[in-house]
């Protein structure tokens, strides 16, 4: 079964994650220190990234990730509101696949 990373801090958005995306193994975490620490403890297939999150965006993640890039680390999507194109430029040269 797939792992996926869920890195966002609304619970009602980890509701509708979970009814839609229920049949995949997900983790949720609430902010960019507790995404780090689960990547670096288990291997996910995707991450779900959140762009609006506490004290740290979801852009602190993409350049982390960038900065560790290698086999182990799993493709980036972008599920955010933020629908400016300077957002989806920023993320997508930081490495996410897909906004």
């Amino acid at each position: 079964m797939a792992s996926i990373l869920v890195v966002e801090d609304t619970e009602e958005f980890h509701k509708i994650i979970g009814r839609t995306l229920g049949h995949y193994d997900l983790t949720f975490v609430l902010n960019v220190d507790e995404a780090i620490l689960a990547l670096r403890s288990k291997n996910f297939e995707l991450v779900l990234l959140d762009l609006q999150l506490p004290k740290k965006s979801g852009y602190s993640l993409l350049t982390e990730m960038s900065s560790e890039r290698g086999p182990k680390l799993p493709p980036v999507i972008c599920l955010t509101s933020r629908a400016d194109v300077t957002d989806k430029v920023t993320a997508f040269s930081l490495g996410a696949e897909d906004y």
